[in-house]
């Protein structure tokens, strides 16, 4: 039986040696196969952190062994462990999967339950991560997105919308589409236009599958900070980084503030990066990405929600 107590900044987990053994193999294995650029967005703590943090599992574990030990983390730690037990377990191919973590596959997910459910979740109560999580399933309940009526492969005719989101003097579009073969994931072209009128490619994401889920997430992410900016609030530090199948980023898009004007016209002001180096073999590099910083109206990001909401219907209804 797993324990845990939880205070203001740490967390105490009552693990098993096994357990701890397979955070720290995780922790090694995505230090090994992640670039640095891409780690603290992947992991959620940098690279540095990650290898300070396997070595303090390690100590614990090279103890006199007991059946259970306890290990006290802070909140940025469980994050990183969670992190590198997400990619080990569906972000890396990794066919010697028990040799190289120490754990069943069945288990790494049990563990990641626990530290969602029993930590990250109660942690979060209240934060922004948890108020997009809210969001998120209020805007799944009011589009009615039931994933139980999706069926492989398709049947119907495929689904293709557009949305548009212009930044400063950029204008970007979000061409999405259902696919034969997968009701999990979306195909998703993102361009850089001249015009409405003119869609001469300036620039194209590489990458062009998205989990279904991250559209949603987009939307709710959106929704909250105009939320916050209304209510005067602080928007929170917090990076939206979808990954296509292959678990290479598609994108970043950060909401770093927002204002109110006289007129009462809302702005927020978006930071979006759009991984679009055509060449696959550098794709975990800074250099690959188009990077736009620029207040958004409230008006535009309702039309681009939109769009993505009403792909979002018709691509469950089919």
């Amino acid at each position: 039986m797993k324990k845990i107590t939880l205070t203001r900044k740490f967390a105490t987990l009552q693990l098993s040696v096994n357990e701890l053994i397979a955070m720290k193999n995780a922790l090694i294995e995505v230090c090994h196969r992640l670039g640095s650029y891409e780690f603290e967005t992947r992991v959620n703590i940098s690279e540095i952190e990650a290898i300070a943090l396997a070595n303090k599992l390690r100590q614990i574990i090279e103890k006199p062994q007991s059946e259970e030990t306890e290990i006290q983390l802070t909140y940025q730690e469980i994050w990183g462990l969670q992190g590198s037990l997400v990619e080990v377990y569906g972000g890396i191919s990794m066919p010697n999967f028990v040799e190289k973590i120490g754990l069943e596959r069945a288990k790494v997910l049990a563990l990641l339950e626990f530290l969602r459910l029993e930590v990250i979740h109660k942690v979060e109560k209240g934060t922004l991560s948890d108020l997009i999580w809210q969001k998120r399933k209020e805007i799944v309940t009011e589009l009615g997105l039931n994933s139980a009526n999706l069926k492989v492969p398709r049947t119907s005719a495929q689904v293709i919308r557009e949305a548009y989101l212009s930044i400063d003097c950029y204008l970007l579009l979000f061409r999405l589409y259902s696919l034969k073969h997968t009701v999990t994931f979306s195909g998703i072209r993102i361009v850089e236009i001249v015009s409405v009128e003119n869609q001469e490619v300036l620039a194209q994401s590489i990458l062009q599958k998205i989990e279904v889920h991250f559209l949603s997430e987009l939307v709710a992410y959106l929704e909250v900070c105009k939320d916050l900016v209304r209510n005067n609030e602080q928007i929170k530090n917090f990076i939206l980084s979808p990954y296509n199948y292959d678990h290479k980023n598609i994108f970043h898009l950060q909401v770093l503030s927002g204002i109110i004007t006289s007129e009462n016209q809302g702005f927020l002001k978006l930071n979006f990066r759009l991984n679009a180096n055509q060449d696959k073999e550098y794709l975990e590099s800074p250099d690959n990405y188009i990077e736009l910083e620029y207040l958004v109206s409230f008006e535009d990001i309702d039309k681009f929600t939109g769009g993505i909401c009403q792909y979002l219907v018709e691509f469950y209804e089919a």
